[in-house]
């Protein structure tokens, strides 16, 4: 815009020297008409540099306002220089903690390969105990059939005692009856 009113301005001052040079000396009434002309021109560019005051003063405006956007954009990337220092540290001993749990995963996994050994020989130990728990579970079958056998016989032996307890009371009481009768027979 500034650069434009400047053109209309230049234009406008050499119509005017142009005017002058051809029409003052030859005619008044042309010196009127280009006086009227001047003025129309100088009003043109009345407005054309208050225009270009109105926009050199919104440039000014714009300008201020940018120094300022300008200004908080550097404290924001004095923070954000200064965040990242601080990241930067944060990354650093996280690094450090993470070599120190490499190390420690390092140590871990040999211990778990020494239980690893530990666990296989146990398996074998206790496939081992499995067998003879199995062949000693066989034993214990047989003597259970054994035991029940036996528990049988028992019943079977009670069985009998018991008749003969019966037939031993029995004969008990035969011989008490006899002998009730021959104290009675003696009595007499």
């Amino acid at each position: 815009m500034l650069g434009l009113a400047l053109q209309h301005t230049v234009k406008d001052t050499q119509h005017i020297v142009k005017d002058s040079q051809q029409h003052t000396v030859k005619d008044p009434q042309h010196t009127v008409k280009d006086t009227q002309h001047t003025v129309k021109d100088t009003q043109h560019t009345l407005k054309d540099t208050q225009h270009t005051v109105k926009d050199t003063q919104h440039t000014v405006k714009d300008t201020q306002h940018t120094v300022k956007d300008t200004q908080h954009t550097l404290k924001d990337t004095q923070h954000t220089l200064k965040d990242t220092q601080h990241t930067l540290k944060d990354t650093q001993y996280t690094l450090k903690d993470t070599q120190h749990t490499l190390k420690d995963t390092q140590h871990t996994l040999k211990d778990t390969q020494h239980t690893l050994k530990d666990t296989q020989h146990t398996l074998k130990d206790t496939q081992h105990t499995l067998k003879d728990t199995q062949h000693t579970v066989k034993d214990t079958q047989h003597t259970v059939k054994d035991t029940q056998h036996t528990v049988k016989d028992t019943q079977h032996t009670l069985k009998d005692t018991q008749h003969t307890v019966k037939d031993t009371q029995q004969s008990l009481k035969n011989l008490y009856h006899m002998v009730s009768l021959n104290n009675r027979a003696d009595n007499l």
